[in-house]
């Protein structure tokens, strides 16, 4: 029994020692279970006994009654591995408390160290400084102290390196600044080194420190270094610079912290020596090479090309040896050290007077960045954020090419021939990307199509006075043929490749709508302009070129329509029919004033008869278009019969204008006198020859309303019959001739006996089929 009591009184004394641990536990006890008791079993709450056979004789039950403690189950060493513990879910910490727990401990931990090293090395420099005052040591003796100081500082950090990792960090970075600082003022105060040792011996510091840093495996060792090496050249200077031995040396620093990024994953290397070197060569580059004389532009750009390759490898090395993706501050870097680069040698180039050689650099680094961007695309697991943005930065610089080497023109030439290139790449490789910069650059061509419009029909007429352009075999005409050329190709491709979304989701068929129209606004604009410009240029009177304005409108429309009609989608089809309406409206209320023009002219002798001849074309146009008007209502429009009657009084009105009109032209052109006034042969033709030519058309509306049973056509009829008489009767009886009235009365007699001998011989027809159209 005492062996019994023995092993009792043990497990007592360890439940005792163990209380506070309970206690916590069975406070927390009170929130994650309900009413009955959960036995905990993990491995960390486990009270682990040393392998010993337990005796056969149960354990005494041991009461508390004043501490409650949760069933503990003893395991034995030799079974922890074959226990599954059962987890139970901790509550959620207090977030008020935490958060000032961290504060606490960034403060201790973090803060407190480096304010404390700092003030330590700002003491350690008081004290030799007043030791130097009271003349205690000499110049030796303080560099020995710094020395001294400096390894102190690395010993200590070393001996604490495992239990105080944050602190012993401080002291390393201690240690190292200690050794550099006393180094430079025993070159620079004490002139104790010469230039080249001081420089060897930062040299050895910081490779001493990137040693540290790789055996502690601590990356702000590598910060201090990095930092060490970019101000070593400075510490030891004497003011007489050499970049052919400071960049190099940067360069060699530089790759040797690739080197370490690479290895380490470090990527915050590579921002720090990005940034220091940005401060160092920018800095030499507006003092040494903007400012003062020195003019060292070959060296300049070389050295700005190596630094450029070596933080482009720097900053995607890494990821894609990890397959990581690129974020934030690394998608910065790779963008400014491109556009810095690039701006940096454009300058340099522009004040090396080397001006021919921009496109050529631009072109190369335009290529270097594609082919990148191609051979990461080839290889799997690569993000697609780098290549897309790699192949976005040589997109961009090929694109600027032509406005860098090439003047006028050329460049819309170049970048239209770039749109379709890029869309196709697009369709082949399936890169969206280049579907996004293939839309950008159609804009540029459009506004670069608009400067040339611009210098070449304008500005070379108007102001520089050149030579004149030759009729369509010049560069304006030709320039607008090629982007057509270019727009037509891209719709083929949609045609051959349907897709159903393109860029930003646009389908396929939209884009291809899209591409149509602004084809034909191009090409309507295009014409336009080069027919304004020869005709201003060969001096045609402004009748007749307003003339021949109105012929091409109406041609180009007369074509259109008919395309849209076969091809087009129903809402191009309205639009052009509305432009079309438009166009035809023009011709009696715009058109036919040019053609009044042209006539006087020509009869009073003072131009020839070419721009009146041409106006018989536009007519010719004009019934052209209202046919093909007519055929896309029937063919197009559904429930067309509203619509069809209201084209039957336009149609009606328009070829009522025309006959009208010619009559007029007619009769003066027959019975004009010259040094005469018009006035009475207008006057005469109004009051006799419109009855007629009205008549005679109200007639023909009636004959062919009875033959197609058009019941529209018919009213029509029987109203322009009205308005003639009402004219007749009530404006021109009084000041007609006798013969005008003989002849007016007659023709219009007879045509309405006719028409009223054809409703009673044909009103059986005629009725029943109103009656069965209004049936239906």
């Amino acid at each position: 029994m005492n062996k019994k009591e023995d092993i009792n009184q043990k497990i007592e004394r360890l439940i005792e020692q163990n209380v506070s641990m309970f206690n916590e536990l069975n406070q927390l006890k009170e929130l994650i279970v309900k009413e009955e008791p959960l036995e905990v079993k993990p491995v960390e709450q486990a009270i682990i006994l040393p392998n010993i056979i337990a005796p056969a004789i149960a354990p005494a039950e041991i009461n508390k009654p004043n501490i409650p403690v949760e069933k503990t189950t003893i395991i034995h060493q030799n079974q922890i591995n074959q226990s599954t513990p059962t987890k139970q879910p901790l509550p959620a910490p207090i977030l008020g408390k935490q958060k000032n727990k961290d504060l606490e401990k960034y403060i201790g931990e973090n803060l407190i160290n480096k304010i404390g090293i700092a003030i330590l090395v700002i003491g350690i420099g008081l004290f030799v400084k007043y030791a130097i005052d009271k003349n205690w040591i000499n110049e030796f003796t303080r560099m020995t102290i710094g020395i001294i100081s400096g390894f102190l500082l690395i010993g200590l950090a070393h001996w604490m390196r495992k239990t105080y990792r944050a602190f012993s960090s401080v002291l390393l970075g201690g240690g190292i600044a200690t050794l550099y600082f006393t180094f430079t003022i025993a070159f620079q105060e004490y002139h104790l080194l010469s230039q080249t040792l001081a420089f060897l011996l930062m040299i050895v510091i910081t490779g001493f420190t990137v040693f540290l840093s790789i055996s502690y495996n601590r990356k702000e060792l590598a910060i201090i270094a990095i930092i060490g090496g970019f101000a070593s050249p400075f510490m030891v200077s004497t003011g007489q610079g050499n970049y052919i031995v400071l960049f190099p040396y940067l360069l060699i620093l530089n790759s040797g912290m690739l080197l370490l990024a690479y290895y380490k994953s470090w990527n915050l290397i590579n921002i720090v020596a990005f940034v220091f070197t940005i401060i160092t060569y920018g800095g030499w580059l507006v003092s040494d090479v903007f400012i003062n004389d020195a003019y060292p532009y070959n060296g300049a750009f070389i050295f700005a090309s190596l630094f450029y390759l070596l933080f482009f490898v720097m900053n995607i090395i890494n990821n894609i040896k990890e397959n990581l993706k690129f974020g934030a501050f690394e998608i910065i870097i790779l963008t400014l050290n491109t556009f810095l680069f690039y701006i940096t040698a454009i300058y340099i180039l522009t004040e090396a007077k080397s001006l021919e050689y921009r496109g050529l650099m631009t072109a190369i680094f335009g290529l270097f960045n594609l082919a990148f961007a191609i051979v990461l695309f080839l290889r799997k697991g690569i993000d697609k954020v780098l290549v897309n943005m790699l192949l976005g930065f040589g997109l961009l610089f090929l694109s600027l090419v032509a406005p860098i080497m090439f003047e006028g023109n050329t460049i819309t030439l170049f970048w239209a021939a770039e749109f379709t290139l890029l869309f196709w790449l697009a369709q082949q490789s399936k890169i969206k990307l280049l579907e996004y910069f293939s839309f950008a650059v159609l804009l540029f061509v459009v506004i670069s199509l608009m400067m040339d419009w611009t210098n070449i029909y304008f500005i070379n007429e108007f102001i520089t006075k050149k030579e004149a352009l030759p009729i369509i075999l010049n560069k304006g005409f030709l320039t607008g043929v090629f982007v057509l050329a270019s727009i037509w190709v891209n719709r083929y491709l949609i045609t051959q490749n349907p897709e159903d979304k393109l860029f930003w989701k646009t389908p396929a068929n939209a884009y291809k709508g899209f591409l149509t129209i602004l084809f034909c606004f191009l090409l309507y604009i295009i014409a336009l302009l080069e027919m304004n410009y020869q005709l201003n240029h060969y001096s045609i009177y402004t009748s007749a070129e307003k003339i021949v304005k109105y012929t091409y409108q109406a041609l180009f429309l007369l074509i259109l329509m008919n395309y849209v009609r076969k091809n087009a989608h129903i809402s191009f089809v309205i639009i052009i029919s509305i432009f079309t309406t438009l166009v035809i409206i023009l011709y009696p209320t715009l058109s036919h004033i040019h053609n009044v023009s042209a006539r006087n002219l020509f009869i009073y002798g003072q131009a020839d008869i070419t721009g009146f001849i041409i106006h018989y074309v536009n007519i010719a146009l004009v019934l052209l278009l209202l046919h093909e008007l007519y055929r896309t209502i029937c063919t197009k429009v559904e429930n067309s019969k509203a619509l069809i009657n209201i084209y039957y009084w336009f149609f009606s009105f328009i070829i009522l204008f025309i006959a009208s009109t010619e009559i007029e032209h007619i009769t003066m052109l027959i019975y004009y006198i010259p040094d005469t006034t018009p006035y009475y042969i207008l006057q005469q033709t109004s009051k006799i020859g419109y009855p007629i030519i009205w008549g005679i058309f109200s007639f023909v509306l009636m004959v062919v309303g009875m033959k197609k049973e058009i019941k529209m056509l018919r009213i029509i009829s029987l109203s322009v019959f009205l308005i003639t008489l009402l004219k007749l009767f009530v404006l021109d009886i009084r000041d007609i001739s006798s013969g005008g009235k003989v002849a007016a009365f007659i023709s219009l007699g007879i045509l309405l006996l006719v028409v009223s001998f054809m409703y009673q011989k044909l009103k059986k027809i005629i009725f029943n089929d109103d009656d069965t159209e209004e049936e239906k």
